[in-house]
């Protein structure tokens, strides 16, 4: 092997290091982008159950089972958010790389959530 050869070699070992810490950097982004969009989320959960309960004092008036069910939805993918988290701030360089795909999942979840929450704050009764 020549010195072409190992410096090739070299080159391409510490390319693939590079972008595997630069994934490592991507996941830590992803998950602080996750739990600020989970907030907002959350948000509105509280919004819409403050609204709720002010309604609910009415005469006739009973949230619907959409709704309840969204809150429901809402309130466990808070805690995968914060497990997710958890393992995020405490695992170690190859387990991000699994961890992005559950992360992506999550980040999926939490803004369907979040679009149909904007519909649920109109229809919450």
């Amino acid at each position: 092997m020549d010195v072409a050869e190992v410096l090739g070699i070299a080159k391409n070992v510490i390319y693939s290091l590079f972008q595997k810490v630069s994934e490592i950097y991507g996941v830590k982004e992803k998950m602080g982008a996750l739990e600020m969009n989970m907030g907002m989320v959350s948000a509105r959960k509280a919004d819409i159950s403050f609204q709720l309960e002010q309604e609910e004092r009415r005469p006739g008036k009973k949230r619907k089972r959409e709704v309840e069910m969204w809150m429901q939805s809402v309130g466990s993918l808070e805690e995968q958010v914060h497990e997710l988290g958890r393992k995020v701030k405490e695992r170690r360089f190859l387990s991000h790389l699994i961890l992005d795909n559950q992360l992506s999942g999550l980040a999926t979840q939490v803004e369907k959530l979040n679009e149909k929450g904007r519909h649920e704050a109109e229809q919450k009764l």
